[in-house]
């Protein structure tokens, strides 16, 4: 709650400023900024909305703070979410509030109304950031279009918790549920973002994605309306997927994912694997890593192939007009390349960062379970420990890029679109 309120309050404080500083101050100045953002916008709208009357301050925060606030807020749910819906399990107070007498049809719907409460706040202070840097600058938005806003995020952000939460009930430990709960988050938010200039894409992106219907509230601009059935709709998305989350913990056994593989007996030994792999400091830890990394690998290559597969469709929409000429400068001539290579290694860099924290997550709970003391016992250094993680880190990063690369290469080349080797 502190950190995304501290966060959400410096993001809007510095988003202020920088419109205040780069729009100008004279009626001329800010028209032309907003021409310029306009265009440059259409570069980045996987990411963000589609900016209109980016002139003015309502417009500008509109299209850069509030179009940005949905994943930020919502990458927080989906950790919060996973921390409450397996995390607690991981560690076994589940079990002790089990215990006690809790009753597991109330655990998670509590968890979610203190969520939602931490959740208001941090949206209260970030909207009452950005309310006051841009008075401070002489030009506040309304305070009624702020409070809608504000609304819309928080409304997406416990679609986001329920996603999370759910994710956390078929996964087997807190890593595993943020990686999965992550990667639906990714997937939903770059759906809807592509839908935004990929016709094919929109009736999609209106089926699954929580974020468009967050898109269709922008009263912050002028003449921009607040869909009050939108935002409704999503919070009773939010409670929908809490109770389904309920449902599915109160079925499987505490501790284990609702789809366990059936455990198969086996002899009993006491010699240590005769699995190469496990002898080996660094392919140890890629082993046990091997089926989080081939979905991380086949997830990445299926995007890319998908970046590629739609370039061509997007280049035609933007034949012609300032935005084209953008393109091909980009490309060095070639927009294909633009949009392709660029916009998807754009996209990668959020899947890496969220690869590396996964990842990280997973090494912390070994730490705070016992494996980490196995380990240490061998005897081996906590510095050696360090070094073969961050090796490990290193190999399984690149395997991924590489499946990556090589999906975009080919697919561009399907499409007969030219990239360089």
């Amino acid at each position: 709650l502190i950190g995304m309120s501290a966060v959400g309050f410096f993001y809007g404080i510095f988003q202020i400023a920088a419109y205040n500083s780069a729009a100008g101050t004279s009626a001329a100045a800010r028209a032309a900024f907003g021409r310029q953002i306009e265009t440059f916008g259409r570069a980045l709208s996987y990411i963000l909305p589609l900016p209109v009357r980016a002139d003015t301050v309502g417009g500008y925060l509109q299209w850069r703070v509030y179009g940005a606030l949905p994943l930020l807020f919502g990458f927080w749910a989906v950790m919060s979410a996973t921390g409450a819906g397996r995390g607690d399990e991981d560690r076994g107070l589940v079990e002790e509030w089990l215990g006690a007498g809790a009753d597991v049809r109330r655990y998670l719907p509590a968890r979610f109304c203190g969520f939602l409460v931490a959740a208001v706040v941090a949206t209260a202070v970030t909207s009452a950031a950005i309310d006051i840097g841009a008075l401070a600058g002489g030009a506040a938005p309304a305070l009624g279009g702020v409070i809608e806003m504000s609304v819309a995020v928080l409304a997406v952000t416990m679609v986001c918790y329920g996603v999370g939460l759910v994710a956390a009930q078929f996964a087997s430990s807190r890593a595993a549920a943020a990686g999965l709960g992550g990667g639906v988050l990714l997937l939903l938010f770059f759906i809807n973002g592509f839908s935004r200039t990929v016709e094919g894409l929109h009736g999609v992106a209106a089926a699954i994605s929580p974020f468009f219907y967050f898109d269709r509230s922008n009263p912050l601009r002028p003449g921009g309306t607040f869909d009050v059935a939108g935002s409704a709709g999503l919070l009773a998305a939010g409670v929908a997927l809490v109770a389904l989350a309920t449902w599915l913990m109160k079925r499987r056994d505490i501790g284990s994912p609702t789809l366990a593989r059936r455990a198969r007996g086996r002899p009993v030994t006491h010699q240590p694997s005769s699995n190469p792999m496990l002898r080996a400091p660094i392919t140890a830890l890629l082993y046990e890593q091997r089926v989080g990394l081939l979905v991380w690998g086949l997830g990445a290559a299926a995007g890319a192939a998908f970046i590629a597969s739609i370039g061509p469709q997007i280049v035609g929409l933007t034949s012609s007009g300032a935005f084209s000429a953008y393109l091909s400068a980009a490309g060095h001539g070639n927009p294909y390349v633009t949009v392709t290579a660029y916009f998807w290694f754009g996209i990668f860099e959020m899947v890496l960062a969220a690869l590396a924290i996964t990842s990280v997550a997973r090494w912390s709970a070994d730490d705070n379970q016992g494996p980490l003391e196995t380990v240490l016992s061998t005897p081996i250094s906590r510095s050696r420990v360090v070094v073969e993680r961050a090796v490990a880190l290193s190999l399984g990063t690149s395997a991924v890029i590489a499946a990556s690369s090589l999906a975009l290469f080919i697919a561009a080349r399907a499409a007969n679109i030219g990239l360089d080797a």
